[in-house]
């Protein structure tokens, strides 16, 4: 009975030891990584969004009430190896209603709408894009672009963003210069579901199923930048966007920016969003 209470005190104080004991990192160098790039470099993200919408209107006007709650999920992949690389982006997005009386609905933009003066309950859809990244420079093919610049912004202020489909080209060539150029001729609204609407210039109510972007920005040092773009919105307009910036470093971390203001058409910068047709 001795030799097995010694036994297990003797076990149990080897335990404490060894758990007591400072672990060292192995000495051996680490196995290389045989990952596939194409692999290595993908990443999944998850975006919840839920959004409650109460526009109280007066003088009679009809409320808007609508809440929803959006899932979004965005897969990057990697490149393939050699010196043009091919990869993939992939988006599925859902919509889901959570509230809402049907006297209020479909005049907020929250939800989807059934085509019937209300909206769905739950709804979904997927894009994609394919890209070749080379020589600095990187191709989208695809119905889930957004490019945002001064002429050309996807709007995402709803549950879902909205999306653009053609071809767009960005490229840079040096690390203080940026340019960028794009043709869309199909687009999706932040609350539709469908790929084959049209753009239109905000709050002009006209619409156009082509548009074409070119243009860049560059530094001129760490303080100065200049920006230039042009675009044309098919029977539209034609737009022609400059600017010019200045920083100032003042005491105590604080900047003075001066930009001057952007010259161009009397138009606005239009957004890119769609109407179903």
């Amino acid at each position: 009975m001795r030799k097995l209470i010694c036994r297990s005190f003797a076990g149990a104080a080897l335990l404490v030891a060894l758990l007591a004991a400072p672990a060292y990192p192995q000495t051996s160098p680490a196995e290389p990584d045989h990952t596939p790039v194409f692999v290595r470099d993908s990443h999944l993200d998850l975006l919840l969004r839920n959004l409650y919408w109460n526009h109280d209107r007066k003088h009679g006007l009809p409320d808007n009430r609508e809440w929803g709650q959006a899932l979004r999920l965005a897969f990057q992949s990697g490149y393939t190896p050699g010196v043009v690389g091919l990869g993939v982006d992939l988006n599925a997005y859902g919509v889901v209603r959570l509230g809402g009386d049907s006297q209020y609905l479909g005049r907020a933009g929250v939800l989807v709408p059934d085509g019937k003066g209300g909206v769905h309950d739950e709804s979904s859809t997927a894009e994609g894009a394919l890209k070749l990244k080379g020589f600095a420079s990187e191709l989208r093919y695809g119905n889930n672009l957004r490019p945002y610049n001064p002429v050309f912004a996807p709007a995402d202020t709803r549950l879902l963003p909205s999306s653009a489909t053609g071809l767009w080209l960005t490229s840079q060539p040096r690390s203080d210069t940026f340019l960028e150029a794009g043709r869309m001729t199909k687009a999706r609204d932040f609350n539709q579901v469908s790929h084959d609407g049209r753009f239109y210039a905000s709050y002009s109510g006209v619409s156009t199923d082509q548009v074409v972007f070119l243009g860049g920005r560059h530094e001129l040092d760490p303080a100065t930048r200049l920006s230039a773009y042009g675009s044309e919105f098919r029977d539209i307009w034609k737009q022609l966007y400059l600017s010019a910036g200045h920083t100032w470093k003042l005491p105590r971390d604080n900047a003075l920016n001066l930009a001057c203001p952007p010259t161009g058409r009397s138009m606005p910068a239009p957004s890119a969003r769609a109407t179903s047709t």
